[in-house]
């Protein structure tokens, strides 16, 4: 086939057409990849549904007759102040019997705490949110890693303006699809009785607290931390008031209906 000459232009090749051919085919894939760019790319997370009173069941193992749970409403964070990370998201706050709770958390009152992970993170900006985003890994580290002893403090929600002298009789509970660590400790600052049972843990985006104050028989008046959390461990469990192994069960029985995805990754 002859070439064809147009005014002021060289002769159209083979090799022309299939270059055409080849910018037209990557002209194509390029217009495509455009239309079918991932919607989520530019989509928010939506956070985890908000928990109601009843979607939280346990059994108080005959220390209470009754249990009752409410919302308690956030408080927001107050940079600068003490704590670093104080405030709370809204959050369930369970008590029982007529056990009167007063503003704030106290350690000589029996309750169980029940948060978004997503939510009380998102409280905090900077320093204060890496700080958090620390804790939880931390004690989710100490959850898989499961030490006998602890050498440092167990992370503990929410945060008081004190320090935790000392853990004692660490052991591991096992709650619906999820875990935590139950200790006998103490604070100082005057926030705490003498000492106290807790349980930190982590059921999906849940993070569940509970403190309960108990006492042991002959309890030493002696200061040093050590030494208390020494004479601690040398107690069997039913020589504290009341049995430890019963407040075990009461947090084991704990049912979070809907507990959420587990928590988005820190940031």
């Amino acid at each position: 086939m002859p070439w064809v000459r147009t005014a002021g232009c060289r002769p159209r090749t083979f090799g022309d057409s299939i270059l055409v051919a080849l910018c037209t085919v990557l002209l194509f894939a390029c217009s495509c990849g455009k239309k079918e760019k991932p919607v989520e790319d530019t989509e928010v997370a939506s956070p985890p549904p908000i928990l109601t009173a009843d979607q939280v069941t346990m059994d108080p193992q005959g220390l209470a007759s009754v249990m009752k749970g409410e919302v308690v409403p956030a408080t927001p964070h107050q940079a600068g102040a003490k704590p670093l990370l104080n405030g709370e998201p809204q959050h369930l706050r369970y008590h029982f019997d007529q056990d009167s709770l007063t503003p704030g958390y106290h350690f000589n009152q029996r309750q169980v705490l029940v948060y978004s992970i997503s939510a009380y993170r998102d409280l905090f900006q900077g320093a204060a949110r890496d700080t958090f985003n620390n804790e939880i890994a931390r004690l989710q580290d100490i959850l898989d890693g499961r030490p006998s002893r602890m050498n440092d403090t167990i992370p503990f929600f929410p945060r008081v303006d004190g320090h935790q002298l000392y853990n004692a009789r660490v052991e591991y509970l096992q709650l619906n699809d999820g875990s935590g660590i139950r200790f006998i400790t103490r604070y100082d600052g005057g926030v705490s009785p003498e000492i106290f049972y807790s349980f930190q843990g982590i059921v999906g985006d849940r993070y569940v607290s509970v403190f309960w104050p108990v006492t042991a028989k002959e309890l030493p008046t002696m200061k040093e931390a050590p030494r208390v959390a020494s004479f601690l461990e040398g107690l069997t469990q039913e020589e504290f008031e009341p049995s430890l192994e019963t407040i075990d069960k009461i947090v084991e029985s704990i049912q979070i209906k809907q507990p959420g995805a587990a928590p988005p990754p820190l940031q």
